[in-house]
């Protein structure tokens, strides 16, 4: 893929300058920017060999003849996504044999340790990635780019996949969100695994991840999963509203046995004598019954039953 990271292309704008002069080879690192120096020999033919590195904002020096080799420093972010311009596509699970596409960013930075950064350069920047190498030629990132697309693009989709067979979530729950977290955190938990087992090595460090709400192509699937939502809300808000039945029909049974049926039928006509008023007061007072509304939306109390 022909991209460039928008957090790494302003590297260009004042990009590591490599310079032969006087005999010697210097490099002037940018903030983001950090080098590996490969030795060589200029008029003796000599053995290559990966010796030192270059931290963020330094300047070095080396004889003729030696390289030195740049690579991005500090967090970048990895773009999954069906969006024009993303760093790669958004990747596939299957859930309750639900197909949904699962779009987010991964943000990551290159293991800076500069034994590592050494290993990477021998066993991976130097390698042909669609025919560009991984370290950052002026401003060309493709072959860094290409390798993303190997170690990151593809260990995300192994992690989501191995995530979305783990977790307990239901592919509604993950869709409509109150599962989503879950799958974002076993695939937080999994990308750096998949990554190293891909990459043979500890070359890419604070792997962090975002999911967003996943994509569901077809339509009678989404609206299945509408309809089953719906249904949900309306059988909790039924329990409630049984619930609330239950409590006025105790609260009517209580009121009765502290008042008798006559009783009862003056009270809700509002219509007490002073001495059921006195009896009402005294059960309260004991806490045999307490009071509330009814009919509902009427100034008139109702005891309960505890």
């Amino acid at each position: 893929m022909n991209r460039i990271h928008k957090s790494i292309a302003a590297i260009a704008v004042a990009s590591t300058v490599a310079l032969s002069t006087a005999g010697c080879t210097i490099i002037s690192t940018h903030p983001a920017e950090r080098a590996v120096h490969v030795t060589g020999g200029f008029i003796i033919p000599a053995d290559q060999k990966v010796d030192s590195c270059v931290n963020p904002s330094k300047v070095d020096t080396a004889p003729l003849g030696h390289d030195y080799f740049v690579y991005p420093a500090g967090e970048r972010t990895y773009k999954f996504s069906t969006d024009q311009g993303a760093d790669g596509g958004a990747v596939t699970i299957v859930k309750d044999n639900i197909e949904m596409q699962v779009s987010g960013v991964v943000t990551f930075s290159l293991n800076g340790d500069c034994e590592t950064l050494k290993q990477f350069h021998a066993l991976i920047g130097t390698k042909m990635w669609n025919g560009k190498p991984a370290y950052v030629n002026g401003d060309n990132y493709e072959g860094w780019d290409a390798m993303l697309d190997v170690y990151l693009e593809q260990a995300i989709q192994s992690a989501a996949t191995a995530a979305a067979a783990q977790v307990k979530a239901s592919s509604t729950e993950i869709y409509n969100g109150a599962g989503r977290a879950e799958l974002e955190k076993m695939m937080t938990e999994l990308v750096p695994v998949y990554i190293k087992a891909l990459s043979r090595g500890d070359f890419f460090s604070s792997i962090g991840l975002v999911v967003n709400k996943p994509a569901i192509a077809r339509q009678d699937v989404r609206d299945a999963l509408a309809a089953k939502t719906v249904a949900q809300m309306q059988n909790e808000a039924q329990v409630e509203r049984n619930k609330a039945i239950t409590t006025e029909m105790q609260s009517i049974k209580e009121l009765i046995n502290t008042l008798g049926t006559d009783g009862y039928i003056a009270y809700t006509q509002n219509k007490l004598t002073q001495a059921q008023i006195d009896l009402l007061a005294k059960a309260i007072e004991q806490g045999k019954v307490q009071v509330l509304p009814v009919p509902s939306g009427t100034g008139v109390t109702l005891p309960v039953g505890k």
